[in-house]
């Protein structure tokens, strides 16, 4: 049911993976939405729990150690994906995810993939000066639409005191992809809450 699809999973191989190829794959694309979740919790009250990954881009919850993976899944890397809802189904592996990359980190700053996509993308934070910390990214991305999309589109999960969110049909999204080519004109429809009045910086 609605909330309770979220699956652990995680590398299972001696090497790291693409996480292209992972959402991409046949099966993966029709039992997952394509989101992944890197639960990224510190003792820090102040930032949400998870940082999110989709094709569109990567969204941080702020903490110090964490970096981008650039489309990188590290050995033993564990992560959340959703279920798409069209009943049970599984998760596969196979060799043909497997990447020689030996940054010997779980998040890095480069990486190469096999696939190429065209991603301009604008990242917002919404900060107080306690420290309080949301992410959110809107991308014109290719294969996106104005939509939900698919390994595009990543859910907003996050368990923070304030949240800024881009809204697709008035659900609220930490990626949104967009449809290329870029529209000067073009409105995204955003959401900010927090859990306490204050002044807060975008």
């Amino acid at each position: 049911g609605l909330g309770n699809r979220f699956n652990l999973v995680g590398n299972p191989y001696p090497s790291p993976i693409d996480a292209v190829a992972f959402v991409s794959n046949s099966n993966n694309n029709t039992t997952t939405t394509g989101t992944l979740y890197f639960w990224r919790k510190t003792n820090n009250a102040l930032s949400p729990s998870y940082c999110i990954w989709t094709l569109g881009g990567f969204v941080s919850n702020g903490e110090a150690q964490v970096f981008d993976p650039n489309d990188v899944i590290q050995t033993g890397q564990g992560f959340f994906v959703e279920g798409s809802g069209n009943g049970s189904g599984t998760v596969n592996f196979d060799n043909t995810m497997r990447i020689d990359d030996h940054a010997n980190q779980f998040f890095r700053t480069t990486a190469t993939t096999t696939t190429t996509l065209e991603r301009n993308r604008i990242w917002l934070n919404a900060t107080n000066a306690a420290g309080l910390f949301s992410q959110a990214m809107v991308g014109y991305i290719t294969n996106a639409t104005q939509g939900i999309d698919a390994a595009i589109d990543g859910k907003y999960i996050n368990d923070g005191a304030i949240a800024l969110t881009s809204l697709i049909n008035d659900v609220p999204y930490a990626i949104q992809g967009r449809a290329l080519p870029f529209d000067s004109s073009d409105v995204v429809p955003m959401s900010f809450k927090a859990t306490t009045a204050g002044t807060y910086t975008i």
